[in-house]
């Protein structure tokens, strides 16, 4: 799967939990459905999820495993400040770099239904 991607997908309810397939195109996903479903069934599509960070977030989670391995060793040596790590502003800098590795290393592997999208397909022969 590619980020940004549409994907499409076949299910036998309109409000299914799951969607089935990531296809390329609605074709395809009616090509497999049919072969899944012996009456009618929906189709929809959706953008592949790409997971993020913020920025903010990673700094935080930075910044309190450096204060907990800090405190340890300034409680071992009696010295200690309310804030001995500060982050100046990381959310331009940081952001790219995430953004950056995020689109190097990982890879959507679910899309999420645009509820809009949905579409029944009726049964090959006529009926459910």
């Amino acid at each position: 799967m590619q980020p940004g991607q549409t994907y499409w997908g076949h299910a036998k309810a309109k409000d299914a939990d799951g969607w089935v397939g990531a296809y390329a195109t609605r074709e395809e996903a009616i090509e497999h459905g049919r072969r899944s479903h012996t009456g009618d069934f929906w189709v929809a599509c959706g953008p592949a999820i790409t997971p993020t960070i913020e920025a903010e977030d990673l700094a935080e989670v930075i910044k309190d495993h450096a204060f907990d391995m800090i405190a340890e060793e300034a409680r071992a040596e009696a010295i200690w400040s309310d804030e001995p790590i500060i982050i100046d502003d990381p959310d331009k800098t940081l952001r790219a770099l995430l953004s950056a590795w995020i689109s190097e290393h990982v890879k959507p592997q679910a899309w999420t239904m645009e509820m809009d999208t949905r579409e029944l397909v009726p049964a090959k022969d006529g009926g459910a």
